[in-house]
């Protein structure tokens, strides 16, 4: 451990062997290493979600720079639901909507 942390290695912590406290440990690496494209990606399908299970009529997704609300417009085509940009930079956003 100490080599490791020595090097810069980041060391993370389980309170105890049990499968609860391993998820949680594993939970927090992984969003860790979540950039704001995946978790932008992760709103647009839960917006997509949302419409389809007709939580919804229409969902706005937070403001996202352009590429980023490129790849949500394809994520909501894929699904067969319609969606246009709204708002003004850098404040547009998705809208997703049947």
């Amino acid at each position: 451990l100490r080599n490791a942390e020595s090097q810069g290695i980041p060391i993370y912590i389980a309170r105890s062997n049990s499968s609860t406290q391993i998820a949680s440990a594993l939970a927090s690496v992984i969003e860790l290493r979540r950039g704001p494209e995946d978790k932008a990606l992760e709103e647009a399908r839960d917006g997509i979600e949302q419409v389809v299970g007709g939580q919804s009529d229409e969902v706005e997704l937070a403001p996202q720079n352009a590429y980023v609300r490129k790849l949500q417009h394809e994520l909501v085509e894929r699904a067969n639901l319609s969606s246009r940009s709204s708002g003004h930079e850098p404040f547009r956003r998705v809208q997703i909507y049947r």
